[in-house]
């Protein structure tokens, strides 16, 4: 009696090698347009989970808190108000917190967007420096009223990406400071 011989047919790898061919075919233009969303969405995310801490912190350590938006260099810092009885207008009453959330007297600490676009409705740029928008939240969690002029301010993040489900974030802080995002494709 003849032993059977190991292996695979041509047939049978042919089947195979066409099976994963076809899932390839179908995966890989969905991972394309996954990983522009996820990145877009992750950033969002970061930037909202940022304006919420700087409001917790503002309501454990009792002073001001503010996040900075430089809209041109696609960055943003935050910052803790260092004498809580002087004006917040002031750029030298605040002490920059670094990438450990900690002050540090190494000047602003910018933390990168990405490739996203940065612009404000009805924030302002409350030190008149030339760093860009500000929202400031108060002892109690509140925002500030010189940081806005308009009833909904909002942050808006765009990515000109063709592939991705939603492109444009918009961050709404309400005066009470909650915050919350909403997504739109533009």
């Amino acid at each position: 009696m003849r032993k059977r011989e190991r292996g695979y047919s041509l047939p049978e790898l042919l089947t195979v090698v066409a099976i994963v061919g076809l899932v390839a075919l179908v995966s890989i233009p969905a991972i394309f347009q996954l990983t522009p969303q996820y990145r877009v969405r992750s950033v969002t995310g970061e930037i909202a989970a940022v304006l919420r801490m700087a409001r917790q912190n503002a309501l454990s350590t009792r002073r001001a808190w503010r996040v900075t938006f430089n809209t041109t260099g696609r960055r943003y810092a935050l910052h803790m108000v260092r004498d809580p009885t002087a004006a917040l207008s002031s750029s030298t009453n605040w002490v920059p917190i670094g990438s450990n959330n900690r002050p540090t007297s190494a000047g602003n600490v910018w933390r990168t967007i990405g490739t996203m676009t940065v612009t404000s409705s009805g924030f302002n740029d409350v030190d008149g420096g030339s760093s860009g928008i500000d929202i400031i939240f108060k002892h109690d969690g509140q925002l500030d009223t010189s940081c806005y002029s308009t009833a909904n301010p909002n942050v808006r993040l765009h990515v000109n990406n063709n592939l991705v489900r939603y492109n444009t974030y918009y961050l709404r802080v309400l005066p009470s400071g909650f915050v919350s995002t909403d997504q739109t494709k533009e």
